[in-house]
């Protein structure tokens, strides 16, 4: 822990208004259970090495949509989804300056979690980056259980990570919107490959790229076909 006393925090406080405002020189950490926007911001004395910060006024972020909601979306991201412990700070604007420099923004933290995720979890990420766009029709052919592979032998392959894309997408899907609330891009999409040779087989079946619609019987004499 390191004690606010011996690091740059050390400057005289000044009142910074009436009410719960705060002051010069205080230090608050993020509690996402608050019921408003003052109680979400406990002041602290001390605080870990590497802690991760971010600028506040009024007991908001000043960045992130200055609004609490947001952070705490951020902060379960982290936590729940990006399995990164994380803790948040709030130092008011005067005290800028004063961050010690081995604390993190949050938005360099966030990336970087994002980062270990991608890495720690390639199957998945890979999974989501192929399927995540993918439109119905297609997404139907894949889930029809066994019976994709014996429509098509390559699509056994295909239907293992759909299988491993639909139990993690909820997860993923979280991690890509709070990416996209903050302009940081997540994943850039990717083909089927399978499908892709499929499509080049039966030049037809390229009709249904924008279908979000099921075609059991379709899906029937495409088995016919091949």
């Amino acid at each position: 822990m390191v004690d606010l006393k011996t690091i740059n925090f050390t400057i005289s406080k000044k009142s910074s208004g009436v009410g719960r405002k705060g002051e010069v020189g205080e230090l608050f950490y993020y509690e996402s259970s608050g019921r408003v926007n003052f109680d979400k911001w406990k002041a602290r004395k001390e605080a870990p090495q590497k802690s991760v910060w971010v600028e506040i006024a009024h007991f908001m972020p000043k960045k992130y949509g200055n609004s609490n909601e947001f952070l705490s979306d951020l902060e379960r991201c982290l936590n729940v989804n990006l399995k990164t412990k994380t803790d948040i700070y709030g130092v008011k604007t005067a005290d800028r300056d004063n961050v010690p420099d081995d604390w993190v923004e949050l938005k360099t933290h966030f990336i970087k979690a994002v980062e270990n995720y991608k890495k720690e979890k390639n199957d998945v990420f890979r999974a989501f980056c192929k399927y995540w766009k993918l439109n119905g029709f297609w997404a139907s052919f894949i889930t029809q259980s066994v019976r994709a592979s014996t429509i098509y032998p390559p699509f056994k392959k295909v239907h293992q990570e759909y299988n491993l894309f639909s139990k993690n997408v909820s997860e993923l899907e979280f991690i890509e919107q709070c990416c996209n609330r903050l302009g940081i891009e997540f994943y850039k999409e990717q083909e089927v490959p399978e499908i892709t040779k499929l499509k080049k087989d039966i030049p037809l079946l390229t009709a249904f790229d924008n279908s979000y619609i099921e075609y059991p019987k379709l899906h029937e004499r495409i088995t016919e076909l091949l």
